[in-house]
């Protein structure tokens, strides 16, 4: 080989190792497209672009025992809503297998919950004892209970009206 060869070689050479480099750059990129495309037509198709959590809600003996004692010693005959107030919390999030639940997809979230308990009547209750102590993760949801007399009473309640309310 003279030096001419060579070096017409050596840039063909050069030339082929630049194209394969493209070519492979190309296929990669088409495989990454293509992959998101095929996840958001995924997503699409069944729906999961947002999702929403229920609500749970718990309603401790201790509330209608608080309730029952204030109803017979201080409401008596009187049918007026009751102020209340619950705590609304979310638990931590928990990360869930597409294999553990049957689905398709991973889902990310934690249980919501409204709980209910003594302490939700103690605006109302001069001898409860009040914890102080409220956690970041909890807030406070006020509300109002219909405790009525008779089942008539319970009857002729508007109950779209007190929902509203």
């Amino acid at each position: 080989f003279d030096d001419s060869t060579r070096e017409q070689t050596d840039i063909h050479n050069t030339t082929n190792k630049q194209t394969n480099k493209n070519t492979n750059k190309r296929k990669r990129e088409k495989e990454y497209i293509s992959k998101i495309h095929n996840k958001m037509s995924t997503t699409k198709n069944n729906n999961n672009l947002l999702k929403f959590h229920p609500f749970s809600s718990t309603v401790e003996p201790s509330f209608w025992l608080s309730l029952s004692k204030l109803k017979l010693h201080s409401l008596k005959l009187n049918e007026d809503p009751v102020p209340i107030q619950g705590s609304f919390s979310i638990t931590p999030p928990t990360i869930r297998n597409s294999k553990d639940s049957g689905s398709n997809n991973s889902s990310v979230g934690g249980l919501v919950r409204i709980r209910l308990d003594q302490s939700s009547l103690s605006s109302l209750d001069t001898n409860a004892t009040k914890d102080c102590t409220i956690q970041n993760e909890v807030r406070i949801l006020p509300g109002k209970v219909l405790v009525v007399n008779t089942k008539e009473g319970f009857k002729q309640c508007d109950k779209n009206e007190f929902i509203s309310t």
